[in-house]
């Protein structure tokens, strides 16, 4: 899952993990948080074809993350990046508080980070979700369990699932 990662004021191409080019450290991530906003390229949600819309966390969250110490939290904004790279689902009109009508890519990248440089698998029974406001916005992101019923669904989605259309 290769890509373009802007960070501050440059890209920078973001090559898919290999024995020859591991998966960027989270240290890569961070070079410019203070006053950057992190981008990514995610499927459209609103189109059937490959067509993407930049969408990004915003400097006030990434301050907010890094004062108050949450490492486990930015080190996974390289599985938000691999969720946008590989999304299983999208589902429009998830209602979280004080936010309505986002939408939620889901995805299973398959590992999962404890810190900047620890990797682990996926948790077993659990599927990630980064929340993305009508704005293009990056409100939050985290791993859900799957219903019990339905090893395919996350656990607690109320929206409508708008891709794959069905």
């Amino acid at each position: 899952m290769s890509g373009y990662l802007k960070i501050g004021g440059f890209s920078s191409f973001v090559p898919a993990p290999t024995p020859l080019t591991p998966r960027p450290s989270i240290n890569y991530i961070c070079l410019a948080w203070e006053r950057s906003k992190i981008e990514f390229n995610a499927r459209l949600p609103s189109n059937t074809d490959q067509e993407t819309w930049k969408v990004g966390i915003a400097p006030s969250l990434l301050e907010t993350l890094q004062k108050q110490g949450h490492a486990v939290k930015q080190a996974r904004i390289l599985l938000v990046r691999d969720v946008f790279g590989d999304t299983r689902e999208i589902f429009q009109g998830w209602s979280r508080p004080d936010t309505d009508d986002c939408f939620v890519y889901v995805g299973n990248p398959g590992h999962d980070y404890r810190g900047p440089t620890i990797e682990i698998p996926s948790p077993p029974n659990m599927i990630f979700l980064v929340f993305v406001l009508r704005d293009g916005t990056i409100d939050d992101w985290n791993w859900r369990p799957l219903k019990a019923d339905d090893l395919t669904m996350p656990e607690g989605v109320n929206g409508r699932r708008i891709w794959p259309q069905t």
